[in-house]
């Protein structure tokens, strides 16, 4: 990602808890097609893709390992390897799952993982991914909740359906320039 940065590539590494939908956001942003599953750590490693804007301006797109709450010492070394490209990145992306019950939590640890590794300045964007599993009533509170976490407008996604991917779209390019 350093040697990309050198090239002018704006980039944008996708954080997230686990099980956000953050491998198939990044599957549908690149045209990749990176295994998804329901699990733990399916993602141990940092892979990196390409969004072109219109002019054929590139942005790098790296997805990385689910964060966790007390994540087992045995994992701590593999956990922050895998986030030196968010380190390095222009952008964060914070894919949230809509449905999860804990959601409040979830951001809440995935903030405090990056305060902790000295990203919390980072210029990052909520995304709040699953909104086809919530009801009408949900997606207000979800608003609420959004307000709470964030100074930036969220931007409310379906990865499955791909309910507001174009508007996503649109404003990683517009981050971009």
């Amino acid at each position: 990602m350093l040697r990309r940065r050198e090239n002018g590539a704006y980039s944008i590494s996708i954080v997230g808890y686990t099980n956000a939908g953050k491998s198939s956001l990044f599957n549908i942003l690149t045209g990749k097609n990176r295994e998804v599953q329901n699990a733990l750590f399916v993602t141990l490693d940092s892979v990196s893709g390409k969004l072109q804007n219109h002019s054929g301006k590139e942005i790098l797109i790296s997805d990385t390992i689910g964060f966790i709450r007390n994540l087992p010492p045995s994992l701590i070394g593999t956990f922050k390897s895998t986030l030196m490209e968010s380190i390095y990145a222009d952008t964060l992306l914070h894919v949230i799952d809509s449905s999860d019950e804990k959601i409040a939590m979830k951001i809440e640890t995935v903030q405090q993982i990056l305060k902790d590794l000295g990203m919390s300045d980072k210029k990052s964007i909520l995304v709040f991914n699953k909104v086809d599993t919530v009801s009408p009533e949900r997606k207000e509170e979800l608003q609420l909740l959004a307000k709470k976490f964030s100074q930036d407008k969220p931007l409310f996604i379906s990865a499955i359906t791909q309910e507001g991917i174009p508007y996503l779209k649109d404003a990683l390019l517009d981050y971009a320039g």
